[in-house]
């Protein structure tokens, strides 16, 4: 009689390969997000209080004025801002702390991590002093 082996508990070798194509895309995308939400926040914001000058023929005054009473165009630009604001910057975080610890997994990518997380927090600062300074009242306006 012949002793047969146990299967082998490791894993086949292409799977490594496809994980770390996968880590790579995930580590793509996450890296997207964090340099586009600083931008895109400020950017909804205005884009709703353009949609209000449209729908009203004047811009928008803050008490006058409230963003989701005006009209279905600025229904839509208020939701997407608010989702945004609520959900956006949790998101924001925890796509910093996912880069972080990817860049840990695959070490050929440290320098881009760290380089993206860093810009991505300056960003987002930037953004944060720019809403801060509110120039036309349009953050007034919006979270009125």
């Amino acid at each position: 009689m012949t002793e047969t082996s146990p299967p082998s508990q490791q894993p086949p070798e292409d799977f490594w390969d496809r994980l770390g194509g996968r880590l790579l895309k995930v580590g793509f995308a996450l890296r997207l997000y964090v340099l586009a939400y600083p931008i895109l926040l400020p950017l909804s914001v205005y884009i709703t209080y353009l949609a209000g000058r449209i729908t009203l023929g004047h811009w928008p005054l803050p008490s006058i004025d409230d963003p989701a009473s005006i009209g279905h165009l600025v229904d839509i630009t208020y939701l997407v801002a608010i989702i945004l604001l609520m959900y956006g910057y949790m998101a924001f975080q925890i796509a910093i702390l996912l880069i972080l610890y990817l860049a840990c997994l695959v070490t050929a990518e440290w320098k881009r991590s760290l380089a993206t997380s860093a810009v991505g927090i300056v960003l987002m600062g930037a953004s944060v002093f720019f809403m801060r300074w509110d120039p036309h009242q349009v953050g007034t306006w919006f979270m009125d």
